[in-house]
């Protein structure tokens, strides 16, 4: 990332965070759609893997006869 687009953005972060903050308190995961919940997961593991932390479990698909697929 360029240094430009980096200052601008740094501006910006912090509004940002506020407003997922407030966003997690009213937002309740049990009122979630499952293709938001499945948004969700995969943006929070790209940046766990980009952090270096330890490597989330891999989603599994579930097939309508409820057998476990693997992507």
């Amino acid at each position: 990332m360029s240094a430009e687009l980096h200052a601008a953005l740094a501006s910006i972060r912090l509004p940002a965070v506020e407003q997922l903050l407030e966003l997690m308190a009213r937002v309740k995961v049990a009122e979630l759609t499952t293709p938001e919940v499945l948004g969700l997961v995969a943006v929070f593991e790209a940046a766990e893997q980009r952090v270096n932390a330890a490597a989330a479990p891999v989603l599994a698909l579930i097939a309508r006869d409820g057998e476990g697929r693997r992507p």
